[in-house]
């Protein structure tokens, strides 16, 4: 079913939102062990800031845009703000990849892979602040664009 009246960006943005509440409703119920409250304060102070520029970013391209006209435009906004985050939550929260087995190995957009143990073979101070950078020194930080921080 075509849809005749689209979502302006603000009612898309708004319904991104609402589909990143379901997606992280689902991964605190679905989620085999207690969750951190680290993980619900990123998804307010980076997730939910991230999907809206997604949206913004996405909302002139003729893909994102037919996707929406397409069936349930709900759906259709759920299916996005997964790939979106999905592959950010895995990288910055090793517990809930069981959760989204089909981000499992995947890397944020954006993210170069890094050789963490090259990096840290006599890197010294300069290496070491770079993957705290990143967020790989396994000290909680958060690294680049937005990701989550990476807790073992």
């Amino acid at each position: 079913m075509i849809r005749t009246h689209t979502l302006g960006l603000k009612e898309a943005c708004l319904t991104a939102v609402s589909a990143l509440d379901e997606l992280v409703f689902e991964l605190v119920c679905g989620s085999p062990q207690k969750l951190s409250p680290v993980f619900l304060d990123w998804v307010a102070d980076e997730a939910t800031p991230f999907v809206e520029r997604q949206v913004a970013r996405s909302f002139a391209t003729p893909h994102f845009a037919a996707s929406l006209r397409m069936g349930d435009q709900r759906v259709a906004m759920a299916r996005w703000v997964r790939l979106w985050v999905g592959p950010r939550i895995v990288a910055g929260f090793e517990e809930l990849a069981v959760c989204l087995p089909e981000f499992a190995g995947s890397q944020p957009a954006g993210h170069p892979s890094v050789p963490v143990a090259a990096a840290r073979s006599g890197a010294g101070t300069l290496g070491q602040r770079f993957l705290a950078l990143l967020g790989l020194d396994g000290a909680g930080s958060t690294g680049m664009h937005g990701s989550p921080p990476r807790y073992q």
